[in-house]
């Protein structure tokens, strides 16, 4: 299990490197001399080189040894990490940033076949829950201590944390016996998965979902700047709410995700759109207070962390044959929706302001949630 362990901080690492700009948005903006929406687009350049590098690099790898490949990963995570704890100008900033997505559109891509063939049959349920736990800590724990760390060291110091994460992961997999590499993919077999018009509607699914959740969290932490001041630990703390929620919603979606995953995804999304458009009619009223603010939060972090697990298991179950692909279109359209997400806050930010944010990423998600309600009733009528 210490290769899984491996890997878990490496998901760790990864997940909050990038989502770490968000709690620290205007302090880098200011840092690096950029406007607010060009910070922004941190997250979206990122999200894009993701989406479109992610699925034929994966097919391009495929036919590497599993250990080398992870051990070029984390090196890369490393590197970049600490390119952006260097960093003193945008350019350089966004190209380490860059660099750093490179080698996340493939690890997301094969980090859950790697963990599972690290041990026996038996105990693959425990690697993928050991795997994903990885990913949900570091929303809850990740994402909120760099923030914390951010803000008392300043912004360089949280890249330099999670370069260090990255080369403990590198040295626990120095240590795992070799991994041979996993069947080989190849780019025909993107082409025959978007062929699949039930698969396709999985990946529109993901792509509106995360373009609603992140035309707003990328702007948390100016959107909660207010109600942070009177909450003790102030953003940071409405991070971990957020990311305890989303926590404790993995495994509860999780229980039932693989035998009811479009009713899961339904109820996630239902849930994601709510609290966005709740939190709209407090922002829009002069209500958005600790009392309103904190719940509405946790409800956000309840929904996300349950359509992450379901999308994730119907695009499983769907694509059993082809997991490593398949998952790598899924990430593809899941950073797809992060970028166009930062995109639209960032345009809503300039036209309409902080407050016009959760109404339009609460729209946003109404056509995913559409996605899946209508084939289920058009399924039971007939």
């Amino acid at each position: 299990m210490l290769g899984v362990y491996a890997c878990a901080v490496m998901t760790f690492a990864f997940l909050t490197s990038e989502m770490l700009p968000i709690g620290l948005l205007p302090r880098i903006a200011r840092s690096l001399d950029v406007s607010l929406p060009d910070a922004g687009l941190l997250l979206s350049a990122y999200a894009l080189v993701v989406t479109l590098a992610g699925p034929p690099l994966t097919a391009i790898a495929s036919g590497v040894a599993r250990k080398r490949l992870m051990l070029a990963l984390a090196g890369v995570l490393v590197v970049s990490t600490a390119l952006c704890a260097l960093a003193d100008s945008y350019p350089l900033f966004m190209g380490a940033r860059l660099l750093n997505a490179l080698a996340h559109g493939i690890f997301w891509s094969i980090v859950a076949t790697t963990a599972a063939s690290l041990v026996a049959p038996s105990r693959r349920g425990l690697a993928l829950a050991v795997i994903y736990a990885g990913s949900s800590v570091g929303t809850v724990l990740g994402v909120p201590l760099a923030t914390l760390a951010g803000e008392r060291l300043g912004w360089h110091a949280a890249f330099w944390c999670v370069s260090g994460l990255g080369a403990l992961a590198f040295a626990t997999l120095a240590t795992v016996p070799p991994i041979p590499p996993a069947k080989p993919s190849a780019l025909v077999d993107i082409r025959g998965l978007l062929a699949d018009l039930s698969f396709v509607r999985v990946l529109l699914t993901t792509t509106l979902v995360v373009i609603g959740t992140f035309t707003a969290f990328t702007y948390f932490t100016p959107l909660f700047a207010p109600t942070a001041r009177n909450v003790a630990g102030g953003i940071p703390t409405l991070l971990f709410v957020n990311g305890v929620a989303g926590l404790a919603s993995t495994f509860v979606f999780g229980l039932f995700a693989g035998k009811r995953a479009v009713l899961a995804i339904v109820v996630a999304t239902v849930l994601v759109a709510l609290a966005l458009g709740t939190l709209a009619f407090c922002a829009g009223t002069g209500h958005l207070v600790p009392l309103t603010a904190i719940p509405l939060i946790a409800l956000w972090g309840i929904g996300t962390g349950g359509v992450v697990v379901s999308l994730q298991a119907r695009v499983l179950a769907a694509q059993p044959e082809k997991p490593d692909v398949a998952s790598a279109l899924n990430s593809s359209a899941f950073n797809l929706g992060i970028g166009g997400g930062a995109i639209v806050g960032g345009f809503v930010l300039r036209l309409g302001g902080l407050d016009a944010i959760p109404a339009v990423a609460a729209l946003l998600i109404v056509p995913a949630i559409a996605l899946q309600v209508v084939p289920l009733l058009a399924a039971r009528r007939a």
